[in-house]
């Protein structure tokens, strides 16, 4: 019988053993291990160099600023008139593709720019 307690007893204190260091390690229901945790490392607040200034950071002062350059307005580019067919109100013969069909206007003012369908090109409406 003693020999029966010889051969167990060193797996029983193993797993004695290995038990209490998995229960030592594992968190209850609070989130507590048991061990203590260490403080976050911080490094230390640096101190914070004071701005240089010189000159060139100095704003430049009305008499040195340059002066702006007026840009002229953009000059309206001279499109083609497109030509009224006669009896039909709202519809042009485009000036780019005359045989290529009509093109309906209707609702533009006289002078205004509108694309051609057929070439992609602006005219103007008569």
């Amino acid at each position: 019988m003693i020999r029966h307690l010889l051969l167990v007893a060193p797996v029983v204190f193993c797993v004695a053993f290995v038990s209490c260091q998995t229960q030592s390690t594992r968190e209850n229901r609070y989130g507590y291990t048991g061990r203590p945790t260490p403080p976050p490392v911080t490094a230390p607040p640096q101190p914070t160099p004071k701005p240089v200034v010189r000159e060139q950071d100095n704003p430049p002062t009305p008499e040195t600023l340059p002066t702006p350059i007026a840009t002229p307005p953009p000059q309206p580019q001279n499109y083609p008139v497109a030509t009224k067919i006669p009896g039909k109100p709202g519809r042009v013969t485009s000036p780019y593709a005359p045989n290529a069909g009509e093109v309906d206007v209707e609702g533009y003012p006289p002078g205004a720019e509108v694309k051609d369908p057929y070439t992609g090109k602006i005219f103007l409406v008569p």
